[in-house]
């Protein structure tokens, strides 16, 4: 698969639900709905050809396929935060601490909700992959 192609927010959304193991709370920590999460990783398994979960009527399971896919989805998750935390972004890069960064657009002034909500999601995920390499 190119990587122009990858589905990332599916990505995102299944490594949540995954980790989280509800769609439900996935939402939460992604900040849409459950449906959204659903849609996204059921996207990703028709394009995959692949259940990642097992679903039942009192929830769901992680398959086999999905635990795979996860460990690989997690660690090229965390590169990227890791890449977003080292890249500088010029003038449009504002540190506070070295864990918050601000991207802002020249013509609004500030990052669209989306592109911030997941520069935030990538940075807690650093944060999440340096605590595990200490």
């Amino acid at each position: 698969m190119k990587i122009e192609r990858l589905p990332l927010n599916a990505l995102r959304a299944f490594s949540e639900a995954a980790r989280a193991g509800s769609f439900k709370t996935a939402a939460k920590h992604l900040g849409v709905t459950p449906g959204a999460v659903s849609r996204q990783v059921k996207q990703l398994e028709d394009r995959l050809g692949a259940a990642l979960f097992e679903r039942h009527a009192n929830g769901m399971r992680v398959s086999e396929a999905g635990h795979l896919l996860a460990e690989d989805v997690d660690a090229g998750l965390a590169r990227l935060a890791s890449g977003v935390l080292v890249c500088p972004f010029g003038e449009r890069h504002v540190i506070d601490s070295p864990f918050t960064y601000d991207l802002i657009l020249p013509a609004t002034g500030q990052a669209p909700p989306a592109i911030q909500h997941f520069i935030d999601w990538l940075i807690a995920e650093a944060e999440r992959f340096r605590g595990q390499i200490k």
